[in-house]
């Protein structure tokens, strides 16, 4: 997309794009002001983080990495953590005994692997009110009716087996080959202001008022999107290991 075309698709933007984002809250000022750094792990922020390897530059490159997590698989990630408390003693200066507990992490697993899926995304409508974009992806899937208890049997197996400890911690997501968790999207090539690099957003963390005005001036020139790959799965898309193989790869043997 050209600047001249850019100009027109941005005149005849009436609304948002699918999950856009019409700017900074009041909230997310006032954590700046708090919490300066705050600003590194925002939705912009987190963008501009990206935009020296990973920038997308011009609508054909946005539709191309669209199109390429429509068309790929979900993939599943299943994790567990064990751990334990125990309890610690500190004496003072003084001789006074005091106690507390320390939590601590023993045993780790993950597994994952491609799931048979089909795409229900929605058709993407690009944001184009600002010239760049910070474009979150999220993967939203689930295994259908017939799938569902043989999916839901073989994690609680994993789960199962790789509980060592007193307490675990369970982790389940999912993901498509070539996400991007958040990216700098440029609608049109352009050189980006000073504010809008790596440099100048960690310089603006450093304290609460340059932090705040980071924002200001970040929300003028960069909007943000969501976009969300739907999938549906119906089955794993390769024969699956036993509980006791995960482990044992888990552990490096």
């Amino acid at each position: 997309m050209d600047a001249k075309a850019f100009r027109k698709a941005q005149k005849s933007t009436q609304d948002l794009g699918e999950g856009g984002s019409s700017g900074v809250t009041c909230g997310k000022y006032c954590l700046a002001f708090v919490c300066p750094c705050s600003i590194i792990c925002s939705g912009r922020g987190a963008a501009v983080g990206t935009s020296k390897n990973n920038k997308l530059v011009g609508m054909e490159k946005v539709m191309d990495y669209v199109i390429a997590c429509k068309n790929a698989p979900a993939h599943y990630h299943w994790s567990v953590q064990n751990y334990h408390y125990e309890t610690h003693y500190s004496t003072d200066s003084e001789g006074n005994t005091t106690s507390h507990e320390v939590r601590v992490n023993t045993h780790f697993a993950r597994t994952g692997g491609a799931l048979v899926s089909t795409d229900a995304t929605p058709p993407f409508q690009p944001n184009v009110t600002k010239s760049s974009v910070a474009l979150k992806s999220v993967v939203d899937a689930a295994p259908d009716a017939n799938f569902q208890q043989e999916f839901e049997g073989q994690k609680q197996m994993f789960y199962q087996s790789n509980r060592t400890d007193t307490h675990a911690d369970y982790g389940a997501w999912y993901t498509v080959e070539g996400q991007k968790p958040t990216v700098h999207v440029a609608w049109v090539d352009h050189e980006d202001p000073w504010y809008a690099t790596v440099c100048g957003r960690n310089c603006a963390a450093l304290t609460p008022f340059t932090a705040v005005a980071w924002l200001k001036a970040i929300n003028g020139y960069m909007g943000k999107q969501k976009v969300t790959f739907k999938k549906t799965c119906s089955g794993f898309a390769a024969p699956q290991r036993t509980p006791k193989n995960l482990r044992d790869i888990a552990a490096g043997r």
